[in-house]
């Protein structure tokens, strides 16, 4: 961009604006002072202001716009709207609408090349109204564009009686989320002109998955950590977050909950534990009705949990479909000051230990502490919660401050043709054709276990119950499509024939709950009479009936339907993906 500066000893010339000048033209105009008198107050050259009072001289100094003022205003609105809904223009698109403008016209600029702009006359005009500026962007979705104001005033429709009466410390939202060993770029002193500036320090593309779930009134729980691995270790359990700047109440003693999954998130069994081990002990001993928040991912929604929920007058509340980014209290306020935290006490880590290739999951632990602590000395746990709340509207009830951060279609500057236009690009329907579904909850409903066995999913489709994997996870996935699709188990589902997945207690002293996958023989009075599967390979594709195994078991103990596999000519069955959560006896 060009930069233009006086020479020395040039005349000076445009100092003052021109407010100032016609507010001294004014006062000539009104007889109050005389044009030398004017000249000497407003400190106006009098040659300027006896030639603008006679009208000579009208036109700015150097170059004259292009466009006039009004048009200018009309072009810089448009490419405002643009950015409001989501769109938003480059300069390149900023001269082409110039372009077009002129051409439409009939007008021929010389000094533009076929008619463009250049880059200069860009620059120049956000510079002559400042109401626009240059923005990195962060990209949302389409289906998470789709969500609309009259989708937030339903959600809130409904939430505004759930939480009549609700005092904060009864309010909790709870998230997932993943904790990766890789502490990101950062700045550093380097030679000028070098083309390449790296860093040596070990690092992995392994996240560990933590729940998070945290009160209106800014108090904190102990995180439950889940570990990628079929075991889990007494030495992956040690120094955790214990106490402040978590609960630090007798409900919370115990601190910080482990456990693993073969995938390293979030699923249907592991809810469950995390919501009777952490989140019930500390609901229990508040007064009143209490308000569970989350997204409604069909994995969180136990019949057993549902129950609980009911007994103990504790509502569970979902969040509008794709409007997390929104809406959920630990994704607006609280993960990103976790996730620096997180990175800055990783690095410091991988400092004092270059030689570890990654994080043990021994250390990881402590290192979830330090990180936590880190936030609380730099800042404050509780008022980030508290501030998370209150910018999603829940504490203090206020759907406008959802509804302001949503485009806005009534604007007089611009054309009802741009708004209907960018309308229909935000909200055009997408394909709906995926595997994951959620179950269809109404935003803002508390939810019982009579809704969840009549809900229907987002298509004609049944119901799927899925591992948690976070939106901006890096999980290392060999293959998305291999998360097998689960079925929610409900009396109207479950008939003689279907595949299931069961819980299954071994031990007498030691109890121990396994996973099998079964096959339904009989079903009288809601008590299922189940054949056990035994797997013939190490990734559980393949079992077959093991005819000695016949038990019987109540639906709470049935986790999931599976798809019917393919019986083989070895009376083999083959599922067409294999079944992770299958955890057998050795």
């Amino acid at each position: 961009v060009r930069v233009y500066k006086k020479k020395v000893g040039s005349r000076p010339y445009a100092n003052k604006t021109d407010e100032v000048v016609e507010e001294a033209l004014q006062k000539v105009a009104d007889g109050e002072l005389s044009i030398l008198r004017a000249s000497k107050i407003y400190k106006i050259p009098y040659g300027t202001l006896y030639n603008r009072f006679n009208g000579k001289h009208g036109k700015k100094p150097g170059g004259q716009a292009i466009f006039s003022d009004e048009d200018e205003k009309n072009m810089i609105a448009a490419v405002s709207k643009c950015g409001d809904w989501g769109f938003p223009l480059t300069l390149m698109d900023l001269r082409l609408i110039a372009k077009l403008s002129l051409d439409k016209r009939g007008i021929i600029v010389q000094k533009f090349k076929d008619n463009l702009p250049g880059d200069d006359w860009a620059r120049s005009l956000l510079k002559r109204h400042n109401t626009l500026t240059q923005r990195i962007t962060t990209n949302i979705s389409r289906c998470r564009a789709e969500v609309s104001p009259a989708t937030i005033n339903s959600y809130f429709d409904n939430l505004s009686s759930v939480l009549k009466d609700i005092p904060a410390d009864n309010i909790f939202n709870y998230d997932e989320t993943n904790l990766q060993d890789d502490p990101g770029k950062k700045k550093f002193l380097f030679k000028r002109g070098t083309k390449y500036p790296v860093q040596v320090q070990n690092h992995s593309k392994s996240a560990t998955t933590i729940m998070v779930c945290g009160s209106a009134s800014g108090i904190l729980l102990p995180p439950y950590i889940i570990y990628k691995s079929k075991n889990l270790w007494e030495s992956w359990t040690n120094e955790g977050p214990k106490g402040s700047p978590c609960c630090e109440s007798p409900c919370c003693s115990k601190g910080t909950r482990y456990n693993c999954t073969s995938h390293g998130w979030m699923d249907g069994i592991t809810f469950k534990e995390w919501f009777f081990t952490l989140f019930l002990p500390h609901a229990n001993r508040l007064n009143g009705r209490k308000v569970l928040i989350g997204d409604n991912l069909a994995s969180h929604f136990n019949p057993e949990v549902i129950q609980q929920c009911e007994d103990s007058g504790i509502d569970f509340v979902c969040l509008p479909k794709n409007a997390t980014h929104l809406t959920q209290p630990l994704d607006v306020c609280f993960f990103r000051p976790l996730k620096q935290s997180w990175r800055f006490c990783l690095n410091e880590w991988k400092n004092r230990n270059t030689s570890m290739q990654s994080i043990p999951k021994s250390s990881f632990p402590a290192l979830v502490s330090s990180c936590l602590q880190r936030i609380n000395d730099v800042g404050s746990i509780s008022n980030n919660l508290k501030s998370a709340f209150r910018a999603t509207g829940i504490f203090p009830l206020d759907r406008n401050a959802i509804l302001q951060k949503l485009p806005k279609e009534d604007d007089p500057n611009i054309n009802d043709i741009v708004v209907n236009y960018l309308k229909d690009k935000r909200f055009e329907k997408t394909d709906k054709n995926r595997k994951r579904k959620k179950i269809n909850i109404v935003p803002g409903q508390s939810v019982t276990s009579a809704i969840l066995n009549n809900a229907d999913s987002d298509d004609d489709s049944p119901n799927v119950v899925i591992p948690y994997i976070d939106s901006d996870s890096e999980h290392e996935l060999e293959n998305e499509d291999e998360v097998p699709d689960y079925q929610t188990p409900t009396k109207k589902t479950l008939s003689i024939g279907n595949f299931v997945l069961v819980n299954v207690q071994l031990g007498k002293r030691k109890k121990t709950i396994y996973v099998y996958a079964a096959v339904i023989k009989n079903i009288v009075n809601n008590v299922y009479t189940l054949n056990g599967l035994k797997s013939l390979d190490g990734i559980k594709q393949t079992f077959k009936i093991q005819d000695d195994d016949v038990f019987d078991v109540d639906i709470m103990h049935i986790i999931a339907i599976l798809k019917t596999p393919k019986l083989t000519k070895e009376a083999n069955y083959i599922f067409s993906q294999p079944l992770s959560d299958v955890r057998e006896a050795l």
